[in-house]
């Protein structure tokens, strides 16, 4: 008899500053350049700090790619607003100082709603 395959569940990781906002049911958007990873609307996804240890278990209500450029001028509900393209620009740079990142950057933008199993 084989084992049972244990699906993991998808995680989005998060730095310390954004933790309390994410509890609290403020910070319910990222922006992220990482097209690697596979987010669906409908996908129960679990927040987790740098460290893996989890912060919250959500869904995914929305998910689009977009440009840096677009992403900084619409504003995302549950997001940070920035003030121009550089603002964005420079975060992101900062969140991968390995990538080339620019206005026409193509970007991940998921949103999500938390989940209260109790």
């Amino acid at each position: 008899m084989s084992e049972p395959e244990t699906q993991t569940r998808p995680t989005l990781t998060f730095v310390d500053k954004h933790h309390a906002r994410i509890r609290e049911g403020e910070k319910t958007a990222t922006i992220r350049v990482d097209p690697s990873r596979p987010y669906n609307e409908d996908d129960r996804i679990t927040l987790t700090g740098t460290d893996d240890e989890p912060i919250a278990e959500a869904v995914v209500t929305d998910r689009w790619w977009t440009t840096t450029r677009m992403a900084a001028g619409m504003g995302v509900a549950g997001h940070r607003d920035y003030e121009s393209v550089e603002d964005l620009l420079a975060e992101l740079r900062a969140y991968y100082p390995e990538k080339t990142i620019d206005a026409t950057t193509q970007v991940d933008v998921i949103q999500w709603e938390l989940v209260n199993d109790e």
